[in-house]
């Protein structure tokens, strides 16, 4: 029988090495894994409105398949331990090109599941500071929302302009050349921008981006308080009441529609809200003032110079 043995002072090929990372790292680690851990307790609930009687068995379905899962990754370890265990294993099993698609699929995993508690955290925040501060600003929301695309009409150039994550420096120097048009921009688009690094209230050299904001406006008109969303003056109804096309979407079907590939679908609906927009800013400017779509009655909107 021949023994085999690692000389001392030569590290194995696999492995973790230990005291690598610092407690902060570790710490972060340990309250991150608290989401999942904590999530099925939390949800007893909900499970329970649509299982009703069935809840225990869900939860017992749910339990086995984490067992399996758990032995399964108990498994994998026990046989590999590396920073790429699972792409290793999957290599070891399938071969080298799966293997590299299984890392991507590990990475984008982690990608989406980043994004989501993003967005989870603004909800929480939201919920839990709500009763202490009222509303929260708006940009406690879009800090954790990146810009799917932006949708503009450059007046100088007289053409509908399409911007995505790739290109928002061309929408900074559309923003710093020209004044700004919008429906409740003030509120919702220039925090959004500003939280993903376009500014859109002063340009480059420091000065105040001219911005007329029409919802402002026609609710100032309305006698709305500044800080109150009213229903029934939105752009959509204000439009309608006015002869003029509204919305041809739910801005609340864009962001699912935008991550299931419908990429064209989201931009036309954008392109429709800046071409409502435009023709509402031409219908004030003319008339100097529109018809509020709750009473009927003639509102005075006066549009600066």
């Amino acid at each position: 029988m021949t023994r085999t043995s690692t000389p001392s002072g030569h590290a194995t090929e696999s492995g973790l090495r230990p005291d690598c990372l610092p407690f902060i790292d570790v710490f972060a680690q340990s309250i991150a894994t608290i989401a999942p851990t904590v999530g099925p307790a939390l949800t007893i609930g909900l499970v329970h409105a649509s299982s009703g009687a069935g809840t225990w068995l869900t939860y017992l379905v749910a339990t086995v398949a984490m067992l399996l899962v758990g032995e399964s990754i108990n498994v994998f370890a026990r046989r590999s331990a590396s920073p790429g265990a699972l792409s290793d294993v999957v290599a070891q099993g399938l071969g080298p090109r799966v293997g590299v698609v299984a890392a991507w699929a590990v990475c984008l995993a982690y990608l989406f599941t980043a994004m989501a508690v993003a967005s989870g955290f603004a909800n929480f925040m939201d919920v839990l500071l709500g009763p202490l501060t009222g509303r929260l600003p708006v940009v406690w929301e879009l800090v954790c929302v990146g810009i799917a695309c932006v949708c503009a009409f450059d007046t100088a150039a007289n053409r509908f302009r399409v911007f995505t994550e790739t290109n928002l420096d061309a929408l900074q120097d559309l923003i710093d050349t020209h004044n700004l048009v919008s429906f409740n921009g003030k509120r919702f688009d220039v925090p959004l921008f500003e939280a993903n690094g376009v500014a859109a209230r002063y340009n480059s050299d420091g000065d105040e981006i001219p911005h007329i904001d029409l919802a402002e406006l026609i609710w100032r008109a309305a006698g709305i308080p500044a800080d109150e969303h009213p229903r029934g003056m939105g752009l959509d109804a204000i439009c309608r009441a006015n002869n003029i096309p509204g919305k041809t979407g739910n801005a609340a079907d864009a962001p699912q529609q935008w991550q299931d590939g419908h990429h064209g679908r989201v931009i036309d609906y954008c392109l429709g809200d800046i071409e409502s927009t435009l023709r509402l800013f031409d219908l004030v400017a003319l008339n100097a003032g529109i018809r509020d779509p709750r009473t009927g009655e003639w509102l005075t909107v006066q549009v600066p110079a």
